[in-house]
């Protein structure tokens, strides 16, 4: 019976990669504006915004802890990045090594630290010479 469940519960989250994978694609390719970069940061700001969002009421309840502010959020995020990257590694059957394992968790710290510039124009630049 636990075969089967866990069968189902595969073969939904392969549908829905495999229904949702093109149109996040679609969107990160066609604004040319942007960097691609930016635009992956942004689509990962986004998802991780509404999880935390949706979940922050619960945590701050329980815990009293705002896992949107601070390093609580970085940490939140970093989770995040590591167990979504989990998830499709498991789902796509590729096994978890290091190295992807420390792309996913500089990923969210990048992500947790940076949180409030995301979406302002222009806020960072990899690369950018302040002194000028």
């Amino acid at each position: 019976m636990l075969k089967l469940i866990f069968g189902v519960t595969q073969s939904i989250f392969k549908g829905l990669y495999l229904l949702i994978l093109p149109l996040i694609l679609i969107r990160l390719f066609t604004k040319r504006r942007e960097s691609l970069l930016r635009r992956m940061l942004r689509t990962s700001y986004h998802l991780y915004s509404s999880v935390l969002k949706w979940i922050n009421p619960y945590v701050l309840e329980s815990l009293g802890v705002d896992i949107l502010e601070g390093y609580p959020r970085i940490i939140a995020t970093t989770s995040l990045s590591f167990g979504i990257g989990y998830v499709i590694l498991s789902v796509l059957h590729i096994r978890l090594r290091f190295w992807l394992a420390a792309i996913f968790v500089i990923h969210g710290l990048f992500v947790g630290k940076q949180w409030g510039q995301i979406l302002a124009p222009k806020d960072f630049q990899m690369g950018a010479r302040i002194d000028e």
